[in-house]
Parts: C-alpha cells; structure tokens; sequence
C-alpha cells in the first residue's frame, strides 16, 4: 500500500521537475554563471586572475565534450550548468586580469579587444548553426577550438603585477611588470604608485573576509552601490531578452527574415558594434560614451515599441517591415557599446585591493539579472503588450545612462591609482565639509 502511495507522489513530483527543467534549460547557463560569479572570488584572492582562468578553461572543455557525448538530458543540464559555471569564472578572471596588467593610455582598447573577441566568438557560433553540423558535432567543434588556445597562451603568460603587490610579493609584481611593459620602460614610478595605494590600505587584503571588511570604506561602499544598480538595470535594457527570442519578435513584426539570417545579421552588428567602440574608447570620455550609446539604445525601442503598437491597432505601418529591422539593427549596435563602457568603468573605479571579491559581487548582480530578464520577457509581453514591454526597456535605458553619466567619475587616461586615489580625496573632502558644518551647526 506504502509503495503504491510513495509512486503515486514520485511520478507528479518527477514531471514537475522535468517540466521545470525544460521551462529553464534556455538560462541553466546563466544560473551556472551566477554560481561562477558567487564563489569565483575565493580562487580569485587565493590564486590570481591567471591560475583561475587555467582553472575554469578546462572544465570548460570538459563541459563541451560532456555535451557531444551525453547520453542523457540530466547529463545535458549538467554540461550547460558548467559552461556557464566555466563562462562566470572567465568573465571574472579575464576582465580583472586585463584591467590590471595594461597601461592607462591603452587600458581602454585592450579591454575593447577581449569584448571584440567575444563577439566575434558569438558570430562564429551563428555561422556554425548555419551549416548541417548536428548540436553534438558543434559542442565538439566549440570544446576544440575555444579552450585549447588561451589555455595554452595563459601558460606563458605571468600572474597580475597588482594582485602579486597585494599579495606582498613585491618582487615578483616588478618582473611581471617588466614582461607586460617591455625592458626598456620605467617601471619603477608605476611600481611605487602601486606600493604606495596598497600601504595607504587598513586591514588584510590577502583575504576574502579582508577584503570584504575593506568594502566597509563609504567611497567604496558608495561606488558599489551605483554599480550594483547600473550593472542589474544593463540588464534590463532589453539586450539578453531581445537576443533570446529575436526570431519570435521577428516573426512577430512579419518582417519576412529566417531564423539564420537574423542571428547572423545580429552577429555582424554587435562585432561592428564593438569595433566602433574600440576606436573611440580611449580618445571619448567614458561616461560621454555610455551615456550616448544608452540614450541611442532608448530611441530605438521607442521607435521598435510605437511599431507595435501600430500593429496592434491601426496596422499603418505594416507595410514598412524595415523598421523593426533597422530599429533593432541599432539598438544591438549601440547595446555593445554601452555594456563594454560600463565594465570598463566598473573595473577601473574599484580599487586594486578589494577588486577580487567586489567585481564577483556585481557579476552576481549581473548574471542575476540575466536569467530574471530571460524568464520574465514572455511575461512582460503577455501583460504589456509588446509595445509596453519595449518602452519599459527603453525608459531602463535612459535611466542607466543618465545615472551613469551622473554619478561615476571620469576616468580617461588615468592609471588606476590615481582613480583610486581621486576617490579617497573626494572622500576625505566630504569628511571635512561635513566636520566644518557640524562645528558650525554647535557654534
């Protein structure tokens, strides 16, 4: 009787699960991600940029062929849970490793290439899905040829000159230093900028929990709040939403594209997307960059919105299929180039000594936001209406830029320190203003 009972609730219980399993397999990814992200700082202040990378690539590789091989779904789910656990771990590792190893004057476009990089990695993935390989045969191409180069290249390289100075091994950071900047360059004003940030530092820094007290510091702790909020508000900006179910919405707009040729054209415009911003980022004021970019952004789901709604009622424009193309063409053109501004100002405006744990943190805001944008979008459009849904998104992407803008600092052809150290003054500033008042408000 027992055994019917227990079979009888097993069975509801497994198709519940199975149910939601499917519902999420588009963000499993992203929940991998999330976990990435959430303990990625204990390698990250333990071991260093580099060691964590050569870490997560091969378990990246294991995932891919775990996918071209599995047997079954769980298995499935497992893989896209560590690719994406993987993927956390990199997107960490790497945009902490080049931030810290590269000049002021370049800073800009060294972090431009590896989001370039990126891109072109998404558009050669849509020009796969293009030919008659099977999903297994393309895990196994990806496994092949997205891991065994960088890991390979990571091994010649060395650790960060900034997480071996805040590790004590000042000796060290000085021939790291010398490998990125060359033997002929002085060395010596950049390695004395660094001891001297670190030594201006209270408490442990060679901790997690260090650091994390260290956060405590207003300056800080106010940078970290503005980041949190851009950072989750990025994502609501329509970018992961609209690259998910983009055939839907154009199928939606009956503008007459197939599925291969709107993620390829997709592709193409987030790469020339990137390419611009890699040719502007370091002779345009950051902020100028973001603000724009989130503002082109924002008129272009105006306008993708009011073509909706024109459907929805009149149907005037129904004729004019190029608008939801261009509108969309745009905003994909400008979306990458406010995201890459804003992780470059996020990396640069936290400081060397808790950049370890503080940037996982708001990766953790980020990767949130992503699988909450995913699953809520179908939502958003049963209750909005498409129309709704897209100028929500545009009324996100005003708010974003314009805090931006703002409230972070400039930081253009500055090395880290002196952003660093820019805060603390302005900190300090505000610590007298607010003393000399008080003492006035007593007189």
């Amino acid at each position: 009787m027992w055994k019917t009972t227990v079979a009888t609730a097993i069975i509801p219980i497994t198709v519940i699960i199975l149910i939601s399993l499917i519902i999420l397999s588009g963000s499993v990814a992203s929940l991998g991600a999330l976990a990435g992200s959430l303990f990625g700082m204990i390698p990250l202040v333990r071991l260093g940029q580099r060691v964590t990378n050569l870490i997560a690539i091969p378990l990246s590789f294991a995932s891919w062929l775990t996918l071209a091989t599995t047997p079954t779904i769980w298995l499935a789910f497992l893989a896209r849970f560590a690719q994406g656990l993987s993927t956390g771990l990199m997107a960490l590792s790497c945009s902490i490793y080049i931030m810290e190893l590269s000049h002021a004057e370049i800073r800009g476009r060294l972090v431009a290439i590896v989001d370039l990089s990126r891109q072109i990695g998404v558009l050669y993935g849509y020009s796969l899905g293009c030919t008659t390989l099977s999903w297994r045969q393309l895990a196994l191409v990806f496994a092949l040829t997205n891991t065994i180069i960088p890991f390979v290249g990571l091994l010649c390289l060395p650790s960060s000159p900034r997480w071996l100075a805040s590790r004590g091994r000042m000796e060290e950071a000085d021939k790291a230093l010398a490998f990125f900047r060359g033997s002929r360059y002085d060395r010596q004003p950049e390695m004395l900028d660094i001891r001297n940030q670190l030594e201006k530092i209270k408490g442990s820094r060679k901790s997690t929990l260090g650091q994390l007290r260290q956060m405590r510091e207003p300056y800080i702790l106010r940078s970290m709040i503005i980041l949190s909020f851009l950072m989750f508000g990025i994502q609501f900006n329509g970018l992961s939403a609209i690259g998910i179910y983009l055939v839907t919405i154009f199928n939606s707009a009956n503008v007459g594209l197939d599925s291969y040729t709107s993620t390829v054209i997709v592709g193409i415009l987030r790469v020339l997307g990137n390419a611009v911003y890699l040719l502007v980022i370091d002779h345009v004021k950051r902020k100028l960059i973001f603000l724009v970019s989130c503002l082109m952004c924002g008129v272009c789901l105006i306008l993708l919105g009011g073509y909706f709604l024109d459907q929805t009622h009149s149907g005037v424009l129904s004729s004019q299929g190029w608008i939801p193309i261009v509108a969309l063409s745009l905003f994909t053109f400008s979306s990458c180039i406010s995201y890459p501004s804003l992780a470059l100002l996020r990396g640069e405006i936290i400081p060397t000594s808790v950049r370890s744990v503080a940037v996982p943190i708001l990766y953790v805001m980020y990767f949130t936001a992503a699988f909450s944008s995913s699953q809520t979008y179908p939502y958003m459009v049963m209750y909005l209406g498409e129309y709704g849904t897209f100028w929500l998104f545009a009324a996100v992407n005003i708010a974003v830029g314009c805090a931006g803008a703002s409230l972070l600092p400039e930081t253009r052809g500055r090395t880290l320190e002196q952003i660093t150290e820019r805060q603390q003054e302005k900190e300090e500033s505000r610590k007298l203003n607010k003393s000399s008042s008080d003492q006035q408000a007593k007189a």
